[in-house]
């Protein structure tokens, strides 16, 4: 699959503490609303892919594509309302930010892949 995105951050997954610094200047300190999308394969490819067909319908919106999330895990702690999802990134495909830091929705790998529609609920659920 070719992927063609314009508003996705890719995250190294050969470097750590660069990946850390990647998803904290994205979350912290820049005014987006960020959908992450965790993981590897053609499901997160897709996921990405569409996250990023979506964000471009809003100047606000972000995508951020974490294919190691054990790499921004302590990260995910300190959000806002994160609750339990550091312990399980790992059963999570997508989860959305607000402006404000704050964890707004979840899509876990038991959900199918998310199309647009579901794509377009996490974005607005984090924008209010």
């Amino acid at each position: 699959m070719s992927l063609i995105l314009e508003r996705t951050t890719i995250l190294p997954s050969d470097d750590k503490k660069l990946a850390k610094a990647m998803f904290r200047q994205l979350i912290h300190e820049q005014a987006k609303v960020v959908v992450v999308v965790l993981g590897t394969g053609a499901e997160a490819e897709t996921t990405v892919q569409r996250a990023d067909q979506v964000a471009r319908t809003g100047v606000w919106r972000w995508v951020c594509w974490a294919r190691k999330p054990e790499h921004i895990r302590e990260d995910v702690a300190e959000l806002k309302g994160a609750g339990d999802l550091p312990e399980k990134l790992d059963t999570t495909r997508v989860f959305s930010t607000s402006f404000g830091d704050e964890v707004r929705d979840r899509i876990h790998t038991t959900e199918p892949v998310p199309g647009i529609t579901r794509l377009m609920q996490s974005y607005v659920r984090a924008e209010k």
